[in-house]
């Protein structure tokens, strides 16, 4: 278990749990906090490493899959104890995966990212709480808990920005 939030490594204990890392995965919380501290560790390297030799699944909830992505819709701001905040863009992720990404969509007050959408330079891809995205060889697919929860993916035609309920395999 890696927990640089927590904890604090040498560079060969981090190459060593590395090494036979089967899954790879990050929890939620302060989405800029938590790319800080992998920065501060130098993880970037390690992660694309593992994620280019496909030596490892790579997955993440909340926060932790907001890093995966280009950038992402967070709440990062509300960690910082300050009365009056408001979600915001975070650039950049890790890239794996070139998206904007929002978690918990189902949640009212993350509707803005359709409004941060209209900005956005690459698709954007919102899971609703019980979905999932899999990203597997340049395939990407969508899951989800039950009927009632949805993925969304966005789109830009040029003129404008579309909405589209998915699941299953998607062509990027």
């Amino acid at each position: 278990k890696l927990s640089v939030i927590r904890s604090s490594y040498t560079n060969e204990e981090i190459d060593g749990l590395f090494s036979w890392a089967d899954i790879i995965f990050a929890g939620g919380g302060n989405t800029a906090y938590m790319l800080e501290k992998w920065k501060e560790y130098n993880l970037y390297p390690r992660f694309m490493k593992a994620f280019s030799e496909d030596s490892a699944v790579i997955a993440g909830i909340s926060a932790g899959a907001i890093c995966w992505f280009s950038s992402g819709y967070t709440d990062s701001a509300m960690f910082d104890g300050k009365e009056n905040w408001d979600f915001y863009t975070i650039y950049p992720g890790f890239d794996f995966y070139d998206a904007f990404f929002c978690p918990h969509y189902n949640q009212e007050f993350r509707r803005g990212f359709d409004e941060a959408q209209k900005n956005a330079l690459v698709p954007g891809i919102a899971l609703e709480d019980g979905t999932m995205m899999v990203y597997d060889r340049g395939q990407v697919s969508f899951y989800r808990a039950d009927e009632s929860r949805q993925a969304y993916v966005f789109t830009d035609d040029g003129t404008r920005v579309r909405k589209a309920c998915v699941f299953g395999s998607w062509a990027a």
